[in-house]
């Protein structure tokens, strides 16, 4: 009983030395050879690795969702700006052509009121040309001429044009009829005469013609020429 006693307070009992001690490997899922009595720790709070496994890919599904909302909250943002863009480009455009309209018109307002100031020198010049016609040489006449058509042309580079109206039907838009004539030899309601020269300035009145029309053949040879 001594001897069983003092065996059990020494600790286990060892095999012999001379008998052949196995130990049992079983193989991982990743290769890995682990003795088949060592198992994962389980973390403090009871929660074995299956759980842990969980809660993080729900937290990521979580952080998903967040993610997603964010996302669509920022296309809005997107979308808005993009439209306030769109809308201050229009105005920008319609600001531009505004001004880009009133700058032509304020030029040629302008280039009107240049021209219009030569008008009259160009009247008195064609009032003089026709007083001394036949009273001088035909070398003085040439030269007045002359100096009204350079006049002309410099004005035609800004836009002036003449209208041609003698022997032209009458047109109240370019014309100002101040007299009738009876001419049997036109048509009625044809210039027969000049009194004072129109222009346009770019396709537009700036001056009419003042003219005088032809009423038609004499009262009497009218119905005469029917017979």
């Amino acid at each position: 009983m001594a001897d069983e006693d003092e065996l059990g307070t020494a600790g286990p009992v060892l095999p012999p030395p001379d008998e052949d001690i196995s130990i049992e490997f079983v193989e991982h899922a990743d290769g890995e050879d682990l003795p088949p009595s060592i198992t994962p720790p389980v973390p403090p709070g009871g929660r074995s690795p299956e759980r842990e496994i969980d809660v993080l890919e729900i937290s990521v599904d979580s952080e998903g969702m967040a993610k997603s909302e964010q996302t669509v909250e920022l296309e809005a943002q997107i979308a808005k700006l993009e439209d306030q863009a769109l809308r201050r480009r229009a105005d920008f455009e319609n600001y531009r052509r505004r001004q880009e309209t009133e700058r032509l018109e304020l030029a040629r307002q302008t280039t009107a009121r240049v021209v219009e100031a030569f008008l009259p020198a160009l009247d008195d010049l064609d009032r003089a040309v026709e007083a001394v016609r036949g009273e001088v040489s035909e070398d003085h006449l040439q030269g007045l001429l002359l100096v009204r058509r350079q006049i002309l042309e410099t004005l035609g580079k800004m836009g002036l044009a003449e209208i041609d109206a003698l022997g032209k039907p009458f047109d109240p838009a370019f014309h100002e009829a101040i007299c009738m004539a009876k001419r049997p030899d036109l048509p009625p309601m044809v210039v027969t005469s000049v009194f004072q020269r129109g222009y346009t300035l770019g396709g537009k009145l700036l001056k009419p013609a003042r003219v005088e029309v032809n009423s038609g053949p004499p009262e009497g040879e009218q119905g005469a020429s029917d017979v």
